[in-house]
Order: structure tokens, then sequence, then C-alpha cells
């Protein structure tokens, strides 16, 4: 589904699912007023950047359906490689999507469960196509700002055939599917600081599991399994919250 402009493609995947729209369907907005990220967070849609959300109504496990954010940064990354395979994205735990190190898109994952056992499952994908906003807590950029000449148009249909792609792998083999994400992590095998709620955990990177936990080796040398968190390339003592999606 198409709109000219709309509040949040997310939100309108989600109405369609709850009004009984009982179909796989990708949701595309021109301009998007209200965008969110992770915990609520506002996402800046501006013109000419993609806001586009995939509704998908499955019979999953709740650890698989949560896999499925990972399926998303996957998918977005062989889009992208698609039009140049020496584009340096990598993928952020657990839903950024980096270019050059500069935030490039988010993507969120929603899950609301019905009756008949299925998820509705909406993954929306925010992504900096024309330019990036400014002044924000963090650097963001843009595919254009990067020399990558394309539009949204462009990056949606190369969006939605990976995602396809991926999906049909991840349905087979989901080992496969973190596997390719690990290959496009960033940070992994490095220093990273976690911070959630005002508490701050430094580590090593070292994994994440079937899950998508994100594992964090500690200086003492044991192992921390974090579902939840803002993820810092290096490490930090500052006690803060992260605006980022």
């Amino acid at each position: 589904m198409q709109f000219e402009e709309t509040n949040s493609t997310n939100k309108q995947a989600m109405l369609a699912a709850t009004q009984g729209h009982n179909e796989n369907t990708w949701f595309v907005t021109k301009k998007q007023s209200a965008g969110k990220g992770r915990l609520g967070r506002d996402w800046q849609s501006l013109e000419d950047n993609l806001a586009t959300s995939l509704l998908l109504q499955v019979e999953l496990y709740p650890n698989k359906c949560a896999m499925l954010g990972f399926v998303a940064g996957v998918a977005l990354i062989r889009a992208l490689k698609g039009f140049d395979k020496e584009i340096e994205a990598k993928l952020k735990w657990p839903n950024d999507v980096l270019l050059n190190g500069a935030k490039l898109a988010g993507i969120l994952l929603e899950m609301q469960p019905f009756k008949n056992g299925k998820q509705a499952i909406v993954i929306g994908f925010g992504v900096n196509v024309a330019s990036a906003p400014t002044g924000l807590p963090y650097t963001a950029t843009s595919l254009n700002e990067h020399g990558l000449d394309i539009d949204c148009k462009q990056l949606f249909m190369a969006l939605s055939e990976s995602f396809v792609q991926v999906f049909d792998v991840f349905m087979k083999n989901e080992h496969e599917i973190i596997k390719q994400w690990q290959q496009n992590a960033a940070g992994l095998g490095n220093e990273i600081s976690i911070i959630n709620n005002g508490i701050t955990i430094n580590g090593i990177f070292e994994n994440i599991d079937e899950t998508g936990r994100l594992i964090i080796k500690l200086a003492n040398g044991e192992k921390q399994y974090i579902s939840a968190g803002d993820m810092q390339l290096g490490a930090t003592t500052n006690k803060r919250e992260n605006n980022g999606e």
C-alpha cells in the first residue's frame, strides 16, 4: 500500500492487521509525519528518504519472531550491496545500519499476537537516502552523501526483492542468517559498551546467540547475555541514554 503522506507506516501496517488484513503487504509513504524508532523514540523522516514497513502474518515461535529484525538488517545490507559491492555498510546491534561509522538506517520490529495462533509482525525501515537529519546526539549520514546516486523507489524495489530471498533462507536455516549478520556486524570482536537504564556495561562483543541476544565478554572473563540496550562502539564510563533508534 502506498501513501502520499501518513503518520507512520508501522502504525498503518499494524492497524490493517487488527482490522483483518491477512496478507503479507508492504506499506510505503512519500512523507511520514510521526515516524518512531525503538523504545518509542522519534524518527525524523526527511523528504526523499525511504519510510516503509512490511506486514507479515506467520506462525513462528516468539524467539524466532524476534530474529526477524536481523533478517531485515541482512536484507537491507544485501540490497545496498546490489548497488555498490564495496559499500562500507555495517549492522549495529540491535537494529541500526551504519555507513562508514555514521547512522544510515533504523529498523523497528513490532509484534501483535492473534487468537488464531498467528502473529502480526511489522518490520519498519527508515533509510536516509537523499539526506540525513542534523542536531542529533549521534552522527547520521545518507546514501547520496556517499555518492550512491539512487532514489527511494530504486532502494525499495531492491529491498523488497532481497527480503524475500533472505526470509526464505531464514525459514529453512535460521543459523545461516545469524552467520550472515555476523559477517556484516559492526564492532564484532572489539570493545563495546551497552547502556541500559543508565547502567553501562563494558566488554568485548563476542557474538549474538540464536535468539539475537548480544554476548559480551566482561573484564573478569565472564560472559553476559544482553537482550536490550544501546550499543556504543568502544568503552565508555558515561551513564547516559542514547537517543538513537
